[in-house]
């Protein structure tokens, strides 16, 4: 890849993923007496990321048996898509209170934690054990989603009166951070490789990072917090398109494998 199309990419990533964030922030601080409160559009919103981030895990999975080998991080990634999808389906399910804004702050901190580990990769471990990573991030997710409506006493109090309270900042801040590492990671392998695959996950990544940090400026149904809802599920269209994209294109390539094979035979 020649310089000029390297500054190309990186330009349009920066653009997406940092430069919308920030500019809507900048719009939406112009509106600080803006509310909205549409309970059923923000529950549509967040089950539908939820949906998709759950669907994408799936995919990556079926792809990292496939293809796990040249990308170990497939399965961290399916990790943390999954708990996130499981929590963020659970945090929209019933009017925000304490115990949604908890679940959605842990939906980021556990996202980014996993997607952090994008480094470590999974070629060190056991075929055969790999597939429990992200299966034991569902069934973790559920059991605390499902455990904190039950148990509402046990769940800290970490918001009043639906504002964000110092703990809902630090959660999601160190969530940010976990994103924000695993957007470096992919990143220097686009930088390395070329693959457009990998500069959507930098976008993607980036991009989750930044929403997390806009929750400081935001406070419940004001136009801040509407933007980086808006932009969460535009993530997850774009880690949906590119699961996708990734898939077709491994089964693509096994696709010629086994012509070749056939016409060799």
């Amino acid at each position: 890849m020649s310089l000029r199309s390297r500054i190309v990419w990186t330009t349009c990533g920066a653009t997406l993923s940092i430069a919308l964030p920030v500019i809507g922030i900048w719009m939406a601080a112009r509106y600080e007496t803006f509310r909205m409160e549409i309970v059923p559009l923000h529950t549509w919103m967040e089950t539908l990321g939820g949906v998709l981030a759950v669907l994408i895990a799936g995919i990556l999975v079926v792809e990292h048996y496939t293809d796990g080998k040249r990308r170990g991080y497939l399965i961290w990634a399916a990790t943390g898509f999954a708990a996130m999808g499981v929590l963020d389906v659970l945090h929209a399910v019933v009017e925000p209170n304490n115990t949604t804004i908890w679940l959605h702050s842990v939906a980021v901190l556990l996202g980014g934690l996993a997607f952090a580990l994008v480094w470590a990769g999974s070629n060190w471990m056991p075929k055969s054990a790999r597939i429990l990573i992200p299966c034991l991030a569902t069934a973790f997710a559920f059991c605390l989603g499902v455990g904190s409506y039950l148990f509402p006493t046990l769940v800290p109090q970490v918001s009043e009166n639906l504002k964000f309270g110092p703990a809902v900042i630090r959660l999601n801040q160190f969530g940010g951070l976990g994103f924000a590492v695993a957007a470096v990671f992919f990143v220097r392998r686009f930088h390395r490789q070329y693959d457009v695959t990998d500069w959507l996950f930098a976008v993607q990544t980036t991009l989750f990072a930044a929403v997390s940090l806009l929750v400081v400026y935001s406070n419940y149904w004001d136009l801040t917090w509407w933007w980086w809802h808006v932009l969460r599920v535009l993530a997850y269209v774009a880690a949906f398109l590119v699961a996708v994209r990734s898939f077709l294109g491994v089964e693509k390539k096994l696709l010629q494998v086994n012509r070749k094979l056939r016409d060799v035979n």
